[in-house]
């Protein structure tokens, strides 16, 4: 739900590494609709090449993986610091 993105996003302060945030239930669409992965992408200014989706569900990569955006799929904290360490 909103809130608990919310609470998180301002308890753990994403703000300092995320410039946008893109809620599904604000878009009253679900993943992995592309539309959702498109105003991300027009919201941020860049293309689904320059960008990354982390989702703990491959089910759920579908739309991201139409504009293009490269996939972590997270299991544990270990390895998407590793994963994203590899893309660095």
């Amino acid at each position: 739900p909103k809130e608990w993105f919310d609470y998180c996003w301002n308890k753990f302060g994403w703000e300092d590494v995320c410039s946008i945030k893109v809620l599904s239930s604000d878009l009253h669409i679900r993943k992995p609709d592309v539309k959702l992965y498109e105003t991300a992408l027009i919201l941020a200014g860049i293309t689904g090449k320059e960008a990354v989706y982390i989702e703990d569900r491959a089910d759920r990569t579908e739309g991201a993986i139409v504009t293009g955006m490269q996939i972590l799929i997270y299991k544990n904290l270990e390895q998407l610091k590793s994963d994203i360490i590899k893309l660095m």
